[in-house]
């Protein structure tokens, strides 16, 4: 006779998602043991449905008791432990499962998050009912397998089954202030038993919190007792990202080179490495870490999805961005649409990246059509969303072309980045309320019909100043005008309009905004110089910056982009001279990077050995310069 299982649950206020949960393991498990620590809505008339083993228990702010309390009850000679927000697909055969017989089985459970990604990471969640066992830690409880006494003496199979888990996504752990509740419990599991386990898992509470700096701290404290565990990988992720959150990128980069070498296949700790390097501008050393991810692919224990996959090939399109690859940025986003194409930022860096291009919006809607295919309702409000925040001409084609009904503000939006600015108008002056995020859009239009309702509208919901607001009644009158004096939030307020007027092609409008950041700060000029590079523009850029240079040849924004436009006009010996400068007065290491590249494009090679020696001793983090050139 085959061996029977026990599925053994601990619930409370779980109506939402109990019945989806014992559906998936009616057909699996021999006995259902539900344990109650409290519910006040439907879940124990629920549990009805599927058992009468219905147990009432005294929750005493811990989930090891209560889990005990439910193994007590078990009957079978096996016990499967689920919570009621997890649950298994069809074509599961657990019974199969156990005719190995082993103590215990590694179960892999995909972790479902907020943006759409998934985290899978294993545990033991099916073992022989053995009294011997029992569950330890008043939160992230694990069974005693490795106990002393034990660990040698038992057998381990590894299970084929996945578990789904929904539980830690954005709105449940708000919903049910799981985060408030896993500190109070870690808190006082640590006080008892400050074991490398247990500092790691305060670590984690604490960076869900986002107290970064106490995260470190726990994890640096557990780091030296998790030798050997199987969380120690995950701690190492979990540490380098805690350093990226605070921009201790050089520390951050140290750690995860040191974390590599304990690790060198381990996708996720690769993938975190490449982030520090990423935003700590060590570009070529992110790209070397990332194709490493997509050699390794997405395999491991504990392992994102996507670390070894798309979102490997997404970071690798904004390193590529960031070096001015256009081509190769391309290249790698369309690989991560083709992979995952409900990724959203991917979509989202698409369309960024054919803007830059100046990709026609008939090509660009022709390619979407091709590798976002729309099977879903869902897919289809994902799609309209990321178009209507990104404010993209394709918005109203794809409302037309499934007859979709939307909201005022979003049709208006639709309306006038397809160039239909009076449709747009009629809506605009019809909307009950505006909110804030419409106000550059409203701006704009205003300034494109010279349209003074239009503008009253704008300023309406426009935190800005009296003379701010006569400098815009100035704009759309085309009266000479002058930026001296205004905040940076208003300035931010006149770039969003110029970027709106150049992706739709309203250059006359563009010129006449450009031109009052002319009359501006440094930092306006930057910024301005900035958006005319991002679009082509770069030797009006170039006219820009330079009107200021002498007298600015501090700004390290400023430098660097004048060095960047340069590289990108083939102007190379230009580059040389602006990086030189750079590295004067920036000790960053993104600023020897690009000097030592444009050197060895220049041909300096005595120059750039040089240059190559000083990298090394003072950039530990760098490892490509360390290579042979």
């Amino acid at each position: 006779m085959g061996k029977t299982i026990s599925l053994c649950m601990i619930v409370r206020n779980e109506e939402k998602v109990l019945e989806r949960c014992l559906e998936s393991t009616k057909s699996l498990v021999d006995e259902v043991i539900i344990v109650d620590t409290g519910s006040t809505d439907r879940t124990v008339d629920i549990a009805k449905k599927y058992t009468s083993d219905i147990y009432t228990y005294e929750w005493v702010n811990d989930f090891s008791a209560a889990r005990n309390y439910s193994l007590q009850k078990a009957t079978c000679d096996y016990i499967l432990v689920l919570d009621a927000d997890e649950y298994f697909e069809s074509g599961i055969d657990l019974k199969d499962e156990i005719s190995s017989q082993k103590d215990f089985y590694i179960t892999k459970i995909q972790n479902h998050l907020s943006d759409g990604r998934v985290f899978n990471h294993s545990a033991i969640r099916l073992f022989v009912n053995d009294k011997r066992f029992f569950y330890r830690n008043r939160l992230h409880e694990h069974l005693n397998v490795t106990d002393p006494d034990l660990e040698d003496k038992l057998t381990r199979g590894d299970s084929q089954a996945v578990i789904h888990h929904t539980g830690y996504t954005d709105d449940i752990m708000i919903e049910k202030d799981k985060v408030h509740r896993n500190f109070e419990l870690m808190k006082t599991e640590v006080e008892e038993n400050p074991s490398g386990y247990n500092l790691y898992n305060m670590g984690k509470v604490l960076m869900n919190m986002d107290k970064y700096d106490q995260a470190i701290e726990f994890f640096r404290k557990a780091f030296p007792l998790a030798h050997g565990r199987m969380y120690q990988p995950e701690l190492l992720s979990r540490l380098g990202y805690s350093l990226l959150m605070l921009k201790h990128y050089e520390q951050g980069i140290q750690v995860m080179n040191d974390a590599v070498k304990l690790y060198p296949e381990d996708v996720d700790i690769r993938n975190m490495q490449a982030r520090l390097l990423m935003e700590g501008g060590y570009l070529k050393d992110a790209e070397q870490a990332l194709i490493k991810c997509l050699e390794i692919g997405d395999k491991g224990i504990s392992v994102s999805e996507g670390s070894g996959s798309y979102m490997a090939n997404y970071l690798l399109s904004k390193v590529y961005e960031q070096q001015g690859s256009i081509v190769e940025s391309y290249e790698r986003i369309i690989k991560v649409i083709q992979e995952k194409p409900t990724f959203l930022e991917g979509i989202r860096h698409y369309l960024k990246i054919m803007n830059k291009a100046n990709i026609p919006a008939s090509e660009v809607f022709q390619s979407i059509n091709s590798l976002y295919r729309i099977t879903e309702v869902d897919h289809l409000q994902k799609l309209l969303d990321v178009l209507y925040h990104c404010r993209s001409s394709l918005l109203l084609q794809y409302l037309q072309k499934y007859h979709v009904n939307v909201q005022p503000n979003e049709q208006a939006v639709a309306y006038q980045y397809a160039g239909k600015y009076e449709e747009a108008k009629e809506v605009w002056v019809q909307v009950d309320s505006v909110v804030e995020e419409n106000a550059t859009d409203i701006l704009f239009l205003a300034m494109k019909l010279n349209s003074e309702s239009l503008l009253e509208l704008a300023q309406s919901i426009l935190n800005i100043s009296s003379k701010e607001q006569k400098l815009l009644k100035k704009i759309l009158n085309g009266e000479e005008a002058s930026t001296d004096g205004v905040s940076s939030y208003f300035g931010g307020i006149l770039l969003t309009v110029a970027e709106q007027a150049i992706k739709l092609q309203e250059f006359e409008l563009f010129e006449r905004i450009i031109n009052l950041f002319l009359t501006g700060t440094v930092d306006m000029k930057y910024k301005a110089s900035l958006l005319l590079h991002n679009y082509g523009f770069d030797k009006l850029a170039i006219e820009i910056l330079m009107t200021d240079y002498n007298n600015s040849s501090a700004h390290k924004s400023m430098i660097r982009l004048l060095g960047d436009i340069c590289v990108k006009l083939n102007y190379f010996q230009d580059a040389v001279l602006f990086y030189s400068r750079l590295v004067q007065i920036s000790n960053e290491y993104s600023a020897y990077e690009r000097l030592f590249q444009m050197l060895l494009q220049s041909n300096e090679l005595s120059k750039a050995s040089e240059l190559r020696q000083f990298m090394i001793s003072q950039f530990p983090g760098a490892q490509w310069i360390r290579q042979p050139i």
